[in-house]
């Protein structure tokens, strides 16, 4: 760790177990909970060039995408259709990309701008919305 700051860095071990403790995690949020699971999909797959989309759905929907949206383009918005945001999709399709040694927890991940709900109800309705989808 640089000792001239107090982040901590972890290793794709260190995420590796920490999601090895649960069974599944649920990340609700906008493109920042989108950028967080696809980070922690680079980390999960040690791959920083194509970690965090799905080089299966990026050949089948669009084969300019591999390379377009590849490295710092993966987390652009542009690149959503490609997006590695359910870590059942990605074990499944590509599952020697995980270094894991064993199956991390299910991560999705529900996408949701603020926009979809009205200004005076947002925290209302984005809570009773996260909640629907987790039952």
């Amino acid at each position: 760790m640089n000792q001239n700051t107090d982040m901590r860095w972890f290793s794709t071990a260190d995420v590796c177990r920490i999601l090895g403790k649960f069974d599944h995690v649920y990340i609700v949020g906008d493109s920042m909970m989108r950028q967080l699971v696809q980070a922690l999909n680079i980390l999960l797959r040690e791959d920083l060039l194509d970690g965090a989309h799905a080089q299966w759905r990026a050949v089948d929907s669009d084969p300019s995408s591999a390379t377009d949206c590849a490295c710092g383009k993966a987390l652009s918005v542009k690149c959503f259709h490609v997006a590695a945001l359910d870590s059942d999709e990605v074990w499944q399709h590509d599952r020697t990309s995980v270094k894991c040694d064993v199956k991390p927890a299910a991560m999705t991940c529900e996408c949701w701008t603020l926009q979809t709900f009205s200004a005076g109800y947002a925290t209302r309705h984005w809570s009773m919305a996260c909640n629907a989808v987790l039952r």
